[in-house]
């Protein structure tokens, strides 16, 4: 991608100054599917290089190879476009300069679309160490109604689903990640399933038996906690991505909530990052 930028003489986006227009370049692979998509980030949504650009980096990107020696395939190359000022990377809107914008998963006897600026976990082995363990910890969900706070393209809600579960209410404040929620319900065939365009704790939680909230690095934090304690599910299942922010949270559910079990998931090796998965049930 350097190179490619280097060539087109792309100038690099200053957060101090705003002069220059090339925010970054993301890469991410499926890990059940090998789909790669590659993009940059702009604060441009048009320039005169753009498909000279998209070319470029279709043709570098094309006939990669994984870690294991496994043919990657390249499904698109993405334009986001950030215009705000400041260290923000992502932007609202995404457009295909090559191929398309979104890529699917197969995981979990499920089939997954996961669009450029939608959160995915991207450790190749995180059914493995992150969401079977999590729903082993949860036991036997059939017929429970659970809510997904959080819930991004549906990545804990449609394994709920498949295992079992009533219904499964996903709760997520990105539009983008919801379109992929809804997909995903619809092609995989549940119908038991919705999808709450909502920041968490803004709306009251729908009943419920079980709660999943899997927060962003900074934790539940106050409104995310009193959202907890006001829904009063039988059991919260808490996927804390720093120790300092699961500490915090444990902090304000501990007056009505008692720790079950503990799992830390080391989804980030050689590096301090580790996130943590918690059962409480209501004292």
């Amino acid at each position: 991608a350097g190179e490619v930028l280097r060539k087109l003489n792309l100038p690099v986006y200053n957060e101090e100054t705003h002069k220059g227009f090339i925010r970054a370049f993301r890469a991410r692979v499926m890990p059940g599917s090998n789909e790669l998509m590659v993009g940059i980030i702009s604060t441009k949504r048009e320039f005169s290089e753009r498909e000279a650009m998209g070319k470029m980096l279709w043709d570098a990107a094309n006939d990669l190879r994984d870690e294991q020696g496994k043919p990657m395939l390249l499904v698109g190359v993405a334009l986001n476009v950030n215009e705000t000022p400041g260290n923000a990377i992502l932007g609202p809107v995404t457009m295909a300069v090559r191929g398309r914008s979104s890529q699917t998963d197969t995981v979990a006897g499920l089939k997954l679309q996961v669009s450029f600026t939608s959160f995915y976990q991207n450790n190749r082995h995180a059914d493995a160490i992150l969401f079977r363990p999590a729903l082993a910890m949860l036991g036997d969900v059939k017929g429970l109604r659970i809510v997904d706070g959080y819930g991004g393209i549906g990545a804990f809600g449609l394994r709920l689903l498949k295992a079992g579960a009533g219904h499964v209410t996903i709760i997520e404040s990105s539009p983008v990640a919801c379109e992929d929620a809804r997909v995903n319900l619809r092609e995989n065939g549940f119908t038991n399933g919705e999808v709450r365009e909502q920041p968490f704790g803004s709306a009251p939680l729908p009943e419920c038996d079980v709660l999943v909230v899997d927060p962003p690095r900074a934790g539940l934090q106050e409104v995310g906690c009193a959202a907890v304690l006001a829904a009063k599910p039988a059991r919260v299942l808490l996927v804390s991505c720093s120790l300092e922010s699961l500490a915090r949270d444990l902090a304000l559910l501990h007056e009505h909530y008692r720790t079950v079990a503990v799992r830390l998931c080391d989804l980030f090796p050689h590096t301090d990052h580790v996130e943590a998965v918690t059962l409480l049930e209501r004292r």
